[in-house]
């Protein structure tokens, strides 16, 4: 048997209006949740579903043994997950039968590192990376992969941009045969055939490396919005102005912003759309809030009391919104690591959905609706778990 359901626990939702966010009390409903667990790709390796994307009707995840591998690594834990070899499967889930399709293999040869994000692109194409690997394509329909070795190494989050071209972070140097680990990020684009059309490297300071990790490209103000992480290499080095810089581009790689006092978790612009309309995840002063984003002065964008305010107490050292994505009349669907999920429709309404976490170390990452459920990947073994929203 391939995979198996199972009901879990309870999910738990309220529905509030936009302009009143605060959970208000008595708001809860209970509504019964599902979890789907597939096979994993290795007997040697707990692999678990990742970064994940929905398209007509089919959740697609990567599927990667970092987390578990990361754990029993010790002091090398983020290189541990290359000890072994193993498979580089991408997952699918349909959604309205609730049941897994057969993976797509996109093994390359000497594999170690799993497939980390995916992006179904507009071409019919499934773009991948896998860190510290190769990054590629995978046709769904006839199975044919292509990697793109001239890309190289450390390629993390991806996202469509500019003219259907596909842009994605380089987190930094980790992985390549001579790279530098100590290295900052860049921001790469490539061509739909993997071709290398431009890179932007980013800049840190002195002592300092910059990674880049989520990437989203503005089409009408010609941005990219980058959430990073500011590395400290140097143990003497001046303290810097923020951990987490929130960094702006514009179209030809230039610094436009750099945003502290804020942490921005995910950012995301609808490409169907291509009006500009994109809207942030970001904390600041302890609370997490929902922002439109796009032309303007990204400095005002991501300030504290922005937007609107989804949870006032954010725990800042034990969540993170992993997610953002868009149903299809345009609803907004915000998931945190928690499996606490924010649905806002284009009305201003919200409704709040807990899955369960069972194993209580599981991550959620992406999730997407199905009429009134919503399906999440679950990285705890190789699993989606679905549930109806209140």
């Amino acid at each position: 048997m391939e995979y198996a359901a199972r009901s879990v626990g309870a999910a738990l939702g309220c529905t509030l209006a936009l302009a009143s966010l605060l959970a208000a009390p008595g708001c809860q409903t209970t509504r019964a949740a599902q979890i789907y667990e597939h096979t994993s790709p290795s007997s040697e390796e707990h692999y678990c579903a990742w970064y994940g994307e929905a398209k007509a009707g089919v959740l697609y995840f990567g599927q990667a043994p970092f987390w578990s591998t990361a754990r029993e690594g010790g002091g090398d834990a983020p290189l541990a997950d290359l000890e072994r070899p193993g498979p580089q499967w991408i997952g699918r889930f349909e959604l309205a039968s609730r049941e897994f399709l057969p993976p797509l293999d996109v093994t390359q040869e000497g594999a170690h590192s799993g497939v980390w994000d995916v992006l179904p692109h507009p071409n019919g194409r499934i773009y991948f990376t896998t860190f510290y690997e190769m990054a590629g394509s995978v046709d769904p329909m006839t199975g044919e992969v292509v990697h793109y070795p001239e890309l190289g190494s450390g390629l993390n989050e991806l996202a469509l941009g500019p003219e259907d071209a596909i842009v994605v972070t380089r987190y930094g140097g980790y992985g390549g045969p001579g790279s530098d680990p100590e290295a900052s990020g860049s921001v790469v684009l490539f061509s739909p055939d993997g071709l290398l059309l431009a890179e932007y490297p980013l800049h840190a300071p002195s002592g300092y490396s910059l990674a880049p990790k989520t990437v989203a490209w503005d089409e009408a103000s010609g941005r990219y919005w980058l959430s990073t992480d500011l590395v400290r290499r140097d143990p003497t080095a001046h303290p810097a102005p923020s951990d987490h810089p929130a960094i702006v581009l514009d179209a030809s790689g230039t610094e436009v912003a750099r945003i502290g006092g804020v942490e921005l978790h995910f950012a995301r612009f609808d490409p169907l759309a291509r009006d500009g309309w994109g809207v942030a995840a970001f904390t600041a002063d302890g609370q997490l809030r929902l922002v439109e984003i796009g032309p303007g002065e990204p400095r005002w964008q991501l300030a504290p009391g922005a937007g609107e305010l989804l949870d006032p107490n954010f725990p800042a050292r034990l969540d993170f919104v992993q997610d953002i994505a868009f149903g299809p009349e345009r609803e907004v669907i915000v998931t945190r690591w928690s499996g606490r999920v924010h649905v806002i429709d284009s009305a201003g309404g919200r409704r709040d959905l807990q899955l369960p976490r069972e194993p209580a170390d599981g991550l959620y990452y992406s999730a997407a609706l199905s009429g009134d459920d919503v399906c999440a990947t679950y990285c705890a073994d190789v699993s989606v778990v679905c549930a109806q929203l209140p």
